[in-house]
Order: structure tokens, then C-alpha cells, then sequence
């Protein structure tokens, strides 16, 4: 007689088979999900910080009253007094946003670094057009240093810039090459540089800072090394508060800001008339761009 099958053996491989194919598709499935989690990683895509893109517009904006250029058409409303009315809230988003960064020190390092690099630099002709140049660098500093380090450094900063109006000047085609067609083409670039300094004055004279600000951040480098003072971080901070408390001050000082802008910026027709405006501190640098352009 036969000895009997098992009728055990065959359903006790089916169900560890089944087991281990269900561990198996858990396994797969929890796997899946992983990698799905991880797939959109878009921290490793080259996407600029928002406050390097706030930065842009405010250079943008002030490139519009540099150039006299309507507010209508490319910011879709207000003319040159609500403009200048908007800028402190404008500098207040790249504040906000550069401060609530890890990228203060970062930013006053690459401001740094700007200063070091020679002036004819940015007359190249694959250089004069970088986006991160001296417009933007001057923007940068408008909000990074202090009014004594923008006196300090505001000459190397002027010296880049005419430099990079001589490189773009270059890429003009001008049907003449007499003294008002050369002065023309530098002419916004004096008016933005005069523009920024003038803030400075007008809208940003009485930002107290505190010793008890400067604490809040780290110095860029030591003071052994750095040609920038170590007050730059407090100033971001200073200038951040006195924005944020002081609307009634803004509010009165942009429209001398605006006469000033208007009477005496906009109305230059030589270099001579743009140093009687600032004061003659940058003669030395306008024999230089004279001599370059020959005005």
C-alpha cells in the first residue's frame, strides 16, 4: 500500500512563497516611495536666492531714474515720486530676505572681493555685461555698508563702473565721436552712481548704529585682514529697522530726494557739471575717464 501524500507540504510552500513575495513587494513599494521622496531634490538646482533677485529689481528701478526712463510702460504705473517713495519697501524685502539668510557674510565677502578686482577689469567686452557687475555691486553696497564705508570705498566702486561704461561704450556704434555723443553714453552711469550716494544723504543720513547691532552677526573677516570695516553686518540690520520704523522720515525725505535727483542729477551735460554736483571728491578718476573717451 502506497503511503499516503502529504497534503501539507505543497500549502506550507505556497504560503512562504507568498510571504516572502509580499515582503519582497513591501520592500519594493517602501523603496519607491524613498526614491520618489528624493527625486525632486531642486536644492541642487542653480536657482538664484530671492533676495539676489530683490537686488536686481531695485538696481533696475534706479537704473529707470538713471536712464529717465518712463515708470508707466515698465513697471505698469506711477511716475518718479511714488517710485521713489517705493524704494525704502523694496530695500526692506532684501533686507529681509538677505537676514533671515545664512549669506550676510557671504555677500559682504563677494563685496569685498569686487573692490579688489582692478577697475579695467570690467571694460572687456565678455565682462562690462555681467548681471552681478558693478550696478549691482553699488547696490549691494548701498545696503551692506555704512555711510562711512560707502565714503571709503565709494571711489574704487566709481573707478569700476566708468570702466565698464567705457566696455559697453565700446559696443556702441555712435554716428559721431564728438564730446556730447561720448558723454552721453556715460552719462547714466554718473547719474546712477550719484543717485545711490545721494540715498545715502537724503533718505539714510540718521541710521543710528548700535554697538549692541553689531553683535547680532559676525564680522566678514578680522580686522587685520579685511580692507571693509566690521561694522557692514550691523548696518544691514540697523538700516532694516530704521525701514521698518520709520515711515514718517521716508516719507518727508524722498521728495527732497527727488528734487535733488531732478534739479541737479538729471541736468548734467558735462563731466564738469557732475563734479560740481558731488563735490569735486572724484577728480582724479574723471581725468581718467576723460582721458579714456577723450571729453
Amino acid at each position: 500500500m502506497n503511503p499516503p501524500t502529504s497534503s501539507s507540504a505543497a500549502p506550507s510552500s505556497t504560503s512562504s512563497s507568498t510571504t516572502t513575495s509580499s515582503s519582497d513587494s513591501k520592500a519594493a513599494s517602501s523603496k519607491t516611495i524613498k526614491q520618489q521622496q528624493q527625486a525632486p531634490d531642486t536644492h541642487k538646482l542653480s536657482i538664484c536666492p530671492g533676495y539676489v533677485m530683490a537686488l536686481h529689481d531695485i538696481k533696475l528701478l534706479l537704473l529707470r531714474f538713471a536712464c529717465n526712463r518712463t515708470f508707466t510702460v515698465e513697471t505698469g504705473g506711477g511716475g518718479k515720486e511714488s517710485n521713489i517713495q517705493l524704494l525704502p519697501h523694496l530695500m526692506q524685502v532684501y533686507l529681509h530676505s538677505l537676514l533671515m539668510s545664512s549669506h550676510v557674510e557671504q555677500e559682504l565677502e563677494a563685496l569685498k572681493q569686487f573692490t579688489e578686482v582692478p577697475g579695467s577689469y570690467w571694460a572687456k567686452s565678455d565682462k562690462c555685461w555681467i548681471t552681478t557687475g558693478p550696478l549691482y555691486r553699488l547696490v549691494a553696497a548701498l545696503h551692506l555698508w555704512s555711510r562711512d564705508e560707502w565714503h571709503n570705498h565709494r571711489a574704487t566702486l566709481l573707478h569700476s563702473l566708468l570702466y565698464m561704461a567705457v566696455g559697453r561704450s565700446n559696443n556702441v556704434t555712435c554716428s559721431t565721436s564728438t564730446v556730447d555723443s561720448q558723454f552721453t553714453l556715460i552719462k547714466p552711469y554718473l547719474i546712477y552712481f550719484g543717485l545711490i550716494d545721494s540715498i545715502y544723504e537724503y533718505l539714510f543720513k540718521n541710521v543710528p548704529l548700535t554697538s549692541s547691532m553689531e553683535t547680532k552677526l559676525k564680522s566678514v573677516t578680522s580686522s587685520s585682514s579685511s580692507s571693509v570695516s566690521q561694522t557692514s553686518p550691523s548696518w544691514s540690520v540697523s538700516l532694516s529697522q530704521y525701514i521698518r520704523t520709520s515711515d514718517e522720515a521716508l516719507m518727508k525725505a524722498a521728495p527732497k530726494l527727488l528734487a535733488y535727483f531732478e534739479e541737479n542729477l538729471l541736468t548734467i551735460s558735462s563731466v564738469e557739471e557732475f563734479l560740481d554736483v558731488t563735490g569735486k571728491l572724484f577728480v582724479i578718476i574723471i581725468l581718467f575717464i576723460k582721458s579714456e573717451l577723450k571729453i
